[in-house]
């Protein structure tokens, strides 16, 4: 029983996982169909006999395998099954792939012990980078072997005692119970490690994406997954004594009598259901679909057993050998269970409209144990109590034609398709969400303009309707709407205080809140420091997640969490900066340069001249940007024309330089960085920010010459540099969570891509070139405090950046310690 059980869990696993990665919408859905054929093909090659109680726990697995296939398959593409990386130790999936832990939630589906896998919380197979991919293979086929062996030893063991149960002792009865639930554990451990020996072996993952299925027996994780999942299927035998002396001694029935036995019989249902539920109601579900389950179940038992009773006795069957007739019978419970998955799977459908959740109609579970967080109840009614906190307009779900541009992220591998996307439209609105989310288990991320990359499987908050615009010229201070993009603040300002500028994002696309809470780099930052500065952000108006509403200097460690960290605190709505006099008519444009090894030499050459001249004002920026066929700069000096034209003379007399600079104002100047705006959600990006002091023309040199390599080498590769673009903090180190070296200038974004759909290998190779880039360009003059805050990928480990964050929990309010830690960033 325990081969054939653990060939047909391999057959499938290995199927599924081989099978199913990286294809095409419509070979996905063939896919799915044969896994339904293969589940017939089995009733049909192993024929049932006619008793329920042989079929049921296989039309259990099948209604489960069929109805996750469909799930996963049908009603939802590839692009949906994306998985976010950040804060998933050892999954990684990306794009359109189809992950392994997907395929292996179908397969596992099989063995009906109600698995259902939490991604997020999947325990890191640390030692993986010391294994080549044959030791790798070799360890888990040996292991899986031992693991069989004893598994085999261990069921026949349990299968010996079943046969004379009513007469064993309590104390066997708790060794068989252990034996049963280890038989479930290896069951699926057994064909997890063959597949991933094939599958590391085979090229088509690295060991790192198969972690370790089950975590240490002391941990949270692996109580929730296994031990509450599967402790039923030991202590239903454990359970059967106390029934048993219940119907011998309460109900005074005597052994072997007819009431007895199916006394005996309905009593063990009943326990079951007790232990099933349990389960149900510690993860938030309804235990009424166990009450039905395990009260038809005997009922049918009883029917079943009664009628073959009668027919026995009528001389029409023999009582000790099944009939062609019982055997026909065997297959009608089958057809009930083929029309059982298809209702099932129908009514979820119905039941949501479409609207499939992520992780499939099934909910995923927390909290499965009383040693664990329990969750009071399920996502979907949590996110039904969620749409009716908020008005029907503040809604967008997957069907809503804005639901893309409302959820869409700058690299489409983070997109994790969230189930819902609330806008509020006020302040007390948001602050009912943000209370109800803090209080819920529901994941949940903010977002403004998708310039970044925020998303969460359950719930995205959306702040675009907090667009607030009001200056005081008196006291010269502008409070702008968390949601405003900065193309739109620079339109505003235009009409209200055109003479007036706020230290401001040189890109219009962003959002003002989120570029500002992440530090913030600006044409100004030369002469005004960072945007989130205390001489610059004076003040910002949050919903902190007890649904409060404060002005974060009434808490002064709340907003100075809030200068350069990006560490979700509670959602900013507004902002107030201090304003400035600036020049209405400056020097900027573009210098247009072709590109050639011999010109990048030239361009790196002009720019280090520039740089160690000591004439670059206050008041200048550049931002450059390295294309296929020429070297972009966007020059500006709020100085004027002659100044301008002086600074940036080495860049201006390299031959074939196409100069297109003019007068213009801030406004005008940043949305000359609008068309980049077309590539978002385009591509997988990763980033790596860094903040740097003067630039040698070797360095910017090797960084031209990187970004060529790479591109030599089929890597998307990408360098952009804002010159001039940041200084060092005003305050000092300590007046922001992001203190910066006190000699940094210039800020250089370096970032690799591939497409949407890349393979696993390509995704791991391209990954790995922009975590190892900063100490290929740098070397020994690497150090962790040059990462810049503002584009923060998830390969950065903000705790083990000496410098970089200034974390403290004696800095944070009490209140806001737990916000801390979720986001890693306090232990």
């Amino acid at each position: 029983m325990a081969t054939h059980g653990s060939l047909v869990l391999l057959t499938s696993l290995v199927f599924e996982v081989l099978a199913l990665r990286n294809l095409s919408d419509s070979r996905l859905k063939v896919m799915a169909t044969s896994v339904g054929f293969y589940t017939l093909v089995h009733f049909i090659v192993s024929p049932p006999s006619g008793s329920f109680m042989s079929i049921w726990p296989l039309g259990m697995n099948i209604h489960g395998l069929v109805q996750r296939s469909f799930n996963y398959l049908w009603l939802r593409s590839p692009t949906e099954l994306t998985r976010k990386e950040d804060g998933q130790d050892g999954v990684k999936s990306s794009g359109r792939n189809l992950s392994v832990l997907d395929a292996l939630g179908i397969a596992t589906t099989f063995r009906g012990v109600g698995w259902r896998f939490q991604a997020k919380h999947l325990p890191v197979r640390s030692s993986t980078a010391t294994f080549s991919r044959v030791g790798f293979a070799l360890s888990q086929v040996v292991n899986a072997a031992l693991r069989f062996l004893a598994l085999d030893f261990a069921i026949t063991q349990v299968n010996m005692s079943m046969s004379t149960m009513n007469h064993v002792s309590i104390p066997r009865r708790l060794v068989v119970g252990a034996l049963m639930m280890l038989y479930v554990r290896w069951t699926m451990d057994i064909p997890y490690r063959v597949a991933s020996s094939f599958a590391v072996l085979a090229g088509i993952n690295t060991p790192d994406e198969w972690p370790p299925l089950f975590g240490e027996w002391k941990d949270a994780y692996t109580i929730r997954r296994f031990w509450s999942h599967t402790w039923h299927q030991g202590m239903r035998i454990i359970a059967e004594p106390p029934v048993d002396w219940f119907v011998a001694n309460v109900l005074s029935l005597q052994g072997g009598s007819y009431f007895a036995r199916w006394s005996i019989v309905f009593g063990n249902f009943l326990m079951a259901f007790v232990n099933h539920a349990y389960g149900r109601i510690m993860a938030g579900g309804d235990p009424m679909n166990d009450w039905v389950m395990f009260t038809a179940h005997p009922l049918a038992l009883w029917v079943e057993d009664s009628l073959r009773h009668v027919a026995v006795t009528a001389g029409l069957l023999d009582k000790h050998h099944r009939s062609n007739l019982e055997k026909c019978v065997g297959y009608i419970w089958v057809s009930i269970f083929v029309c059982w998955t298809f209702l099932d799977f129908m009514e979820g459908a119905i039941r949501l409209r479409g609207d499939v959740p992520k992780n499939g109609l099934i909910e995923p579970v927390m909290g499965l144990s009383p040693l664990s967080h329990p969750d009071h109840y399920g996502r979907e009614s949590q996110l039904r109590d969620l749409k009716a906190l908020v008005s029907e307009d503040e809604v967008v779900t997957p069907l809503d034609q804005t639901y893309e541009a409302e959820s869409q992220t700058w690299s489409s591998g983070k997109n994790l398709s969230p189930k819902l996307v609330v806008r509020p439209q006020t302040i007390e609105s948001l602050a009912k969400v943000v209370k109800f989310l803090g209080e819920s288990s529901l994941e949940f991320d903010v977002r403004n303009s998708g310039a970044g990359n925020s998303s969460a499987k359950d719930v995205l908050v959306s702040t675009r309707a907090f667009r607030d615009f009001d200056f005081d010229r008196e006291n010269e201070v502008l409070v702008i709407g968390a949601g405003c993009l900065w193309g739109e603040y620079y339109d505003q300002m235009r009409v209200v205080a055109p003479d007036y500028s706020v230290v401001a994002a040189a890109t219009p696309f962003i959002g003002v809140g989120g570029s500002t809470i992440a530090g913030g780099f600006s044409v100004m930052s030369r002469e005004k420091g960072c945007i989130s500065d205390p001489a610059n952000m004076l003040d910002a108006e949050i919903v902190k997640l007890d649904g409060s509403v404060v002005w974060a200097s009434t808490e002064p460690d709340l907003l100075w969490g809030l200068r350069g960290g990006y560490i979700g605190l509670g959602v900013v709505t507004k902002l107030k900066f201090r304003a400035y006099k600036y020049p209405q008519d400056i020097w900027g444009g573009h210098i247009i340069v072709p590109r050639s090894k011999e010109k990048e030499q030239e361009v790196a050459g002009a720019i280090a001249a520039i740089d160690r001249s000591g004439k670059v004002e206050r008041r200048v920026f550049m931002l450059l940007l390295l294309m296929p066929d020429v070297i972009i700069i966007n020059a500006s000096d709020a100085l004027g024309e002659k100044h301008g034209r002086s600074t940036f003379e080495p860049i201006l007399k390299i031959q074939g330089a196409i100069d297109t600079t003019r007068m213009m104002d801030l406004g005008s100047f940043a949305s000359m960085q609008a068309p980049g705006e077309q590539l978002k959600g385009k591509k997988q990006v990763w980033w790596n920010p860094l903040a740097l002091g003067q630039l040698s023309e070797d360095f910017l040199r090797e960084t031209f010459e990187w970004q060529r390599r790479k591109a030599a080498e089929g890597i998307d590769a990408a360098v952009m540099y804002e010159f001039w673009g940041t200084r060092g903090p005003s305050g000092g180190p300590s007046a922001s969570v992001w203190p910066r070296p006190s000699h940094v200038q210039h800020f250089c974004m370096l970032s690799v891509a591939t497409r949407p759909d890349a393979p696993v290998h390509e995704v791991e190779k391209t990954r790995s070139v922009i975590t190892r880039a900063p100490r290929e360009l740098l070397g020994d003059k690497y150090d962790d405090s040059l990462v810049a805050t503002s584009a923060l990928d998830e390969f950065h480990d903000v705790r083990s950046r000496a410098g970089m964050v200034n974390i403290s929990k004696k800095d944070v309010p009490a209140s806001e310690t737990e916000a801390w830690r979720t986001r890693g960033l306090v232990e």
